[in-house]
């Protein structure tokens, strides 16, 4: 089983998302995986899944709960085979050879963040985090 783990800044928005997301298209296609989601820092005051970004990836028909934020560890970088961050600079703070943005597994660019912005920003990162993440598990689909 393959080990997929989503990382953005503080694990309330882009991560949790990413992580429903793929999860959903792995089930459906048939593909074991084990997937979770982290940020690089948390926020004591902001510390689970925002309402905006349960209800963008709802809005997919896909299901997603709300889950408290996690800080990123070295030991889930090592037990990991793939860990995908939504910018390069998130990238940058995870200096290991498993660590990679989505923009350089599938392209696209940096996925921005919708935090703070309104609820059609978290539903235009949802849709475009729904395409990262079908494109990423055909390209790690097709390496196993």
């Amino acid at each position: 089983m393959m080990r997929v783990v989503f990382v953005c800044t503080g694990n309330t928005c882009r991560s949790p998302m990413a992580e429903a997301i793929f999860r959903f298209y792995a089930k459906e296609n048939g593909v074991k995986a084990d997937v979770s989601s982290y940020g690089l820092f948390i926020n004591p005051d902001e510390c689970e899944t925002r309402g905006q970004a349960l209800i963008a990836v709802r809005k997919l028909n896909i299901p997603i709960r709300k889950k408290k934020s996690k800080v990123i560890t070295e030991d889930v970088v090592k037990n990991a085979d793939y860990v995908v961050t939504m910018t390069k600079k998130q990238k940058d703070a995870l200096p290991y050879d498993n660590v990679f943005t989505f923009s350089e597994l599938v392209g696209g660019g940096d996925i921005p963040d919708p935090y703070g912005l309104d609820q059609n920003a978290y539903d235009v990162t949802a849709f475009r985090l729904k395409l990262a993440s079908q494109n990423l598990l055909n390209i790690i689909s097709e390496k196993r």
